[in-house]
């Protein structure tokens, strides 16, 4: 476990973008500064911090197009920055525990300060009292506390029962069991919840009453950006663990209602370094500069442009990889997949496969 704690300022100001984004211990470092806790870092997962901070950069670029036609009020309005902050660097912070690797009850994780109820003893806490069902903060959880719990123990199951029908010297492959956005969102907010208990009231804390709203908003976020929507085919799975709402034929629920975690969802799947990583392969993979150097975005007032034409042709004609290419592929039907189980509509260019065209449903 690492503890680190950096100045964010001086950590962007001091480092190149290129330079950070290729560096992954300087990355957790950025990520560290931000939490109001110490972080850790299981060395299994550390690329996904440079993904962290993409995302994080992608998210303003972007964030007018998601929110399109639906201006945004009340605490949203106020505290949109730090709650796109707070929640891009929380996203994937399961990744960074070591409780995904684990079929964990949830009870262990969330221990004695729990992200999914609305009731809170502590002094600190009880601003977060019925906080789901106050008119400024409804929009913001898109899954009920119920239905977070049931898709973790569904992932369990069904994890399980894979490992069940592998061989043993298989079960390596599975570097989670555990939903990884449900852990990491729950035991974010433990952690900062033990955080600010700790400190008695400080003054020199600040406004915490705010800041911990932001904390419970951006980890219920956290704990909701990596639940979809099943397919056809595993719809009876869902209903036997109570998931009705989530079918195939169910509407979708990341919309732009959710300002937040439809933005997440969408630089989530766009963004592509993680697939590439040293960690994925560790005999073909490309830096994370590499791979953005070959991107191309282009925002409009009504869609979004991303171009990969030139990052295939790179993969193909320098590289010469077909597994990078193959994964390539599967990257683009991923984005292409948005329009299954988000607000946004996605196809790909008539004029060029590798372009996807992304617009807001009406």
């Amino acid at each position: 476990m690492e503890q680190l704690d950096f100045n964010t300022c001086n950590i962007i100001k001091d480092t190149k973008f290129i330079d950070l984004i290729n560096d992954d211990k300087k990355c957790i470092e950025l990520i560290s500064s931000v939490l109001e806790f110490p972080m850790e870092a299981i060395s299994i997962n550390r690329h996904r911090a440079s993904h962290i901070i993409v995302t994080w950069i992608l998210g303003i670029g972007l964030s007018n197009f998601a929110k399109a036609g639906n201006n945004l009020t009340g605490f949203a309005y106020l505290y949109e920055s730090r709650l796109w902050l707070q929640t891009a660097i929380i996203h994937d912070y399961g990744y960074f525990c070591r409780e995904i690797r684990q079929m964990l009850a949830l009870e262990s994780i969330t221990k004695a300060y729990n992200l999914l109820t609305d009731t809170y003893n502590v002094v600190e806490l009880t601003c977060l009292n019925d906080l789901s069902r106050v008119p400024d903060f409804e929009c913001f959880f898109s899954y009920t506390y119920k239905e977070i719990k049931d898709y973790y123990r569904y992932i369990q199951e069904k994890h399980a029962k894979m490992i069940k029908n592998i061989s043993s010297d298989s079960e390596n492959m599975f570097d989670d069991v555990s939903d990884h956005g449900i852990v990491g969102g729950c035991k974010a907010f433990n952690k900062y919840c033990r955080y600010i208990v700790s400190l008695n009231g400080k003054a020199n804390y600040g406004p915490s009453d705010v800041i911990t709203k932001i904390q419970k908003v951006s980890c219920i976020i956290a704990a909701s950006h990596n639940i979809f929507k099943e397919n056809p085919r595993d719809n009876k799975d869902y209903v036997a663990s109570g998931l009705e709402g989530l079918t195939s034929i169910s509407p979708a629920r990341i919309t732009r209602t959710n300002f937040l975690l439809l933005l997440l969802s969408l630089v989530d799947t766009i963004e592509c370094t993680k697939r590439f990583s040293k960690k994925e392969n560790p005999h073909e993979y490309l830096l994370q500069s590499t791979i953005l150097d070959h991107v191309y975005i282009s925002v409009k007032s009504k869609e979004i442009q991303i171009d990969f034409s030139q990052l295939d042709s790179f993969i193909l004609n320098k590289r010469k990889s077909t597994r990078m290419k193959q994964t390539m592929e599967r990257h683009i039907e991923a984005i292409a997949g948005l329009d299954d189980w988000t607000d946004f509509h996605a196809t790909r260019s008539p004029t060029n496969e590798k372009l996807i065209i992304i617009t807001l449903k009406s």
